[in-house]
């Protein structure tokens, strides 16, 4: 570090004010030309003390390390030496840096100060906050954020396929859809309250009628949600895709064997070769173009992924294929799923395929029904549950759940957007009793309801509502997640045998 050079944060990462604390999360457009992914902690969220984020909002790129120092040396009360030293571990930094401030700990993420280009300079870093109004209501350990930080929007759950592996409540089938207007309401409510993210999900984005006036709108406010279908793309689509700025795109292909196709989706003849043609469309648009395939017991050779793969080297803008074991669904029958077996040779596999078609392909993971020794082992490093805590999941029609494949259970549902504003949603009576969920609500047949760790469990890293509903039943929303060393046997086929 030289002492003399002008740092700024990096441009990825912002302060945010949440009434009790600061918080250094994303930028909403958090993919910035420039940087390249992977240089920073994607999906990044940390609370830290205001005054911490005040001295470092002093490095906006106008400042040297010294100027800083300069600045701040009559309330730091240390020697320059030594803030040199301190802030040289946060300068380019490979790992996520966490350290004490009083009796809170902070977290600062990778990569957090780089060397300021020319002429580059952060205005956006004096959060407005009163220091004295939050230093009297100063929170820096309820991880429930005050205001949220990102939603997912499920726009419908109509598709153009009928996946014998899908996991979306297509039962449900709302009376009416939230209106756009509401839905742009929504959006800005989001944008004032500087959210990181914006998500989108489904059905299928493209058969939800008003998906490019929904690009506009989220453009507007520079959100850029990732786009994932298995629609056949065509001209039209590319076209306005490239209009509202869309550079990428997640198709979930399974194969390029039709029969296999047919068998999977249970679609008609035509549909892989209109599928083929919108990924040509695409490529010659230069839109980047994700594959996903899920493995089933359908198309789990290697000769088939093989095939998959041959075809994406053809294009110039398909280079990240991320191949996905078909997992247990609520709402199928648990017949579809590959075996371990066949999954580990397809694993071993993947380097040969990398070497020769130089494509990144990445074999992601699948559930297993660990022993309770390993489970006990793996449970304190789970990652920390963001429903009703950073996030929420907005339904079809209005109505605000926790997290995706919820639904509309009705335990889960903590607001309706029709008719409350996103922070009356948050504060609702409902929101705020399913974070604060006490031991004595617990069923008598629950392990929770007898467990030494429940607060420290539910208020903390949380336990994945989700799971438990899908493992043991709607009626079980209050059992611990199958990960958990006290979790009751599963008695139900949900894991991939071997």
């Amino acid at each position: 570090m030289d002492k003399n050079s002008k740092y700024i944060i990096n441009p990825v990462y912002k302060f945010r004010n949440d009434i009790h604390r600061v918080i250094i999360t994303n930028q909403k457009n958090y993919f910035l030309e420039d940087y390249e992914e992977g240089s920073f902690a994607e999906g990044f969220s940390s609370m830290i003390h205001p005054y911490v984020a005040f001295i470092f909002s002093f490095f906006d790129g106008s400042n040297t390390v010294l100027d800083v120092y300069n600045k701040l040396k009559d309330s730091l009360l240390i020697p320059s030496d030594e803030f040199c030293d301190t802030i040289s571990n946060f300068i380019e930094n490979k790992e996520t840096q966490v350290f004490k401030a009083g009796d809170s700990t902070n977290s600062i993420p990778r990569n957090f100060l780089v060397e300021s280009r020319p002429n580059e300079i952060r205005d956006d870093l004096r959060i407005s906050f009163d220091m004295d109004e939050m230093l009297q209501g100063l929170d820096l350990h309820t991880i429930r954020n005050y205001i949220p930080n990102e939603m997912t929007l499920m726009l419908n759950n109509t598709c153009c396929t009928n996946c014998i592996y899908c996991y979306a409540d297509r039962e449900t089938r709302p009376t009416k859809l939230i209106p756009f207007n509401r839905l742009r309401g929504i959006i800005r409510e989001a944008d004032e309250l500087h959210f990181r993210d914006i998500g989108i999900d489904g059905g299928d984005f493209f058969m939800y009628p008003y998906w490019y006036e929904l690009l506009l709108e989220l453009k507007k406010y520079e959100y850029s949600p990732l786009v994932s279908t298995k629609y056949p793309i065509t001209k039209d689509i590319v076209s306005k895709l490239l209009s509202v700025g869309i550079k990428k795109i997640q198709l979930s292909l399974d194969s390029v064997r039709n029969q296999e196709i047919r068998q999977i989706l249970k679609v008609k003849d035509d549909y892989l070769l209109k599928v083929i043609d919108g990924v040509k469309i695409l490529d010659e648009a230069g839109i980047e173009i994700i594959l996903k395939p899920v493995i089933t017991n359908i198309n789990d050779s290697i000769n088939s992924i093989e095939e998959l793969v041959s075809f994406s080297a053809q294009f110039d803008n398909v280079n990240d294929i991320y191949l996905t074991p078909a997992d247990y669904s609520q709402f199928k029958t648990f017949d579809y799923h590959s075996s371990r077996n066949r999954l580990k040779l397809i694993e071993e596999h993947v380097p040969f395929l990398k070497e020769k078609y130089q494509k990144n392909i990445v074999m992601l993971g699948y559930g297993t029904d660990d022993s309770i020794e390993k489970k006990m082992r793996m449970f304190g490093n789970r990652s920390t549950c963001s429903g009703n805590v950073s996030s929420f999941f907005v339904l079809p029609d209005g109505k605000v759940t926790l997290c995706e494949q919820l639904y509309w259970h009705p335990f889960f549902i903590i607001g309706d957007l029709n008719q409350q504003s996103i922070m009356e949603m948050w504060n609702s009576e409902k929101a705020l009793s399913l974070w604060n969920f006490s031991q004595e609500e617990v069923q008598e047949s629950s392990p929770c309801k007898s467990c030494n760790m429940f607060a420290e469990c539910r208020r903390g890293q949380g336990n994945c509502w989700r799971m438990a509903v899908a493992t043991y039943g709607p009626d079980c929303y209050d059992y611990p997640s199958p990960n958990c060393p006290r979790a009751p046997k599963i008695t139900k086929s949900m894991f991939i045998p071997e």
